[in-house]
């Protein structure tokens, strides 16, 4: 099998592993697979068009989202300071609680299933984290900060 192959095959198999173990995680109020991936990945106010970017949905999905997770007391907007036209969505406390809760266990099964040194998995980390940047750079379009869709490369 070559590397890439290798490669691929284990990051699509530790991938569905640890979202199942995201899924079954037991946090009150219930979350969608959406709202846990959100609020897992969400550490400051953002402004809302880049919620569906993280979670590679559509602008609409994260307008949903982010309405789910308001409803349940779990994040709030505010215009951002800068520019009155954008709305950020930030977590409440709860939320915060709930962000915590999920790292902890998501980092816990993680190491588990991964069986890494704390070194391998910081190099593991950055590894993709390069990954992670390129795929978006060429799957998603640039968006300015109001959400506009930018052509081109510059």
């Amino acid at each position: 099998m070559s590397p890439e192959r290798s490669a691929f095959m284990s990051l699509h198999s530790l991938y569905s592993r640890m979202q199942g173990f995201v899924e079954k995680a037991k946090i009150e109020p219930p979350l969608s697979r959406m709202e846990r991936q959100e609020i897992g990945i969400f550490e400051h106010p953002q402004p809302l068009h880049f919620i569906a970017r993280q979670v590679a949905a559509l602008r609409s999905s994260g307008t949903a989202i982010a309405a789910s997770l308001e409803e349940k007391g779990l994040a709030g907007r505010r215009r951002a300071s800068r520019d009155g036209e954008v709305w950020l969505l930030g977590l409440t406390d709860a939320g915060h609680n709930t962000h915590e809760h999920l790292i902890e266990r998501f980092s816990k099964l993680f190491r588990q299933e991964v069986r890494l040194t704390r070194a391998e998995i910081v190099s593991l980390a950055s590894m993709l984290s390069r990954l992670d940047t390129s795929a978006r750079e060429i799957a998603l379009p640039r968006i300015d900060l109001k959400g506009e869709a930018q052509h081109g490369t510059g």
